[in-house]
């Protein structure tokens, strides 16, 4: 007698339906981890904006423009205004002796089914109260939970 080797078709059928039920749990996973690694851009630049912001009115006492500051948005732009690939970056060009300075980044392409073009994250920096604070886009806070935390 012959020793057959091999699988069956019942065997086979098995591994891909497995296989199946997995893709169609980790697909849709991972278009949602793409989209909170694109928006995971704006709270570290915000941070870094807010830094530059209170060490400038340590010294200053008012806030700063982005020269004075020197602070460049994500990929490097250096203007009032930018934009890179996902967002468009805007910090309000405060005049001498400002209180507030504010910072924006709008989503340029569409992040996930909420977070849409158009929606805005902002960070402002008070010279007052020496406190900077966020708001997140509506529908974008899922992505961004702690940007409502800047420090």
């Amino acid at each position: 007698m012959k020793n057959k080797k091999g699988f069956t078709l019942i065997e086979l059928m098995v591994v891909i339906v497995i296989i199946g039920i997995l893709a169609a749990i980790a697909i849709p996973k991972l278009f949602g981890m793409t989209a909170k690694a694109k928006a995971q851009e704006v709270p570290g630049a915000a941070g870094t904006w807010s830094k530059l912001q209170a060490a400038y009115v340590m010294e200053n006492s008012f806030a700063g423009n982005m020269t004075s500051i020197a602070y460049k948005h994500p990929g490097g732009g250096s203007a009032a205004a930018s934009v890179n690939n996902n967002f468009s970056y805007l910090v309000t060009d405060v005049g001498a002796s400002a209180l507030i300075a504010t910072w924006q980044a709008t989503v340029a392409k569409k992040l996930n089914d909420e977070c849409n073009e158009g929606k805005t994250w902002q960070a402002t920096y008070s010279v007052t109260s020496d406190i900077a604070s966020g708001a997140a886009a509506s529908g974008c806070l899922t992505l961004t939970p702690q940007f409502a935390n800047l420090k």
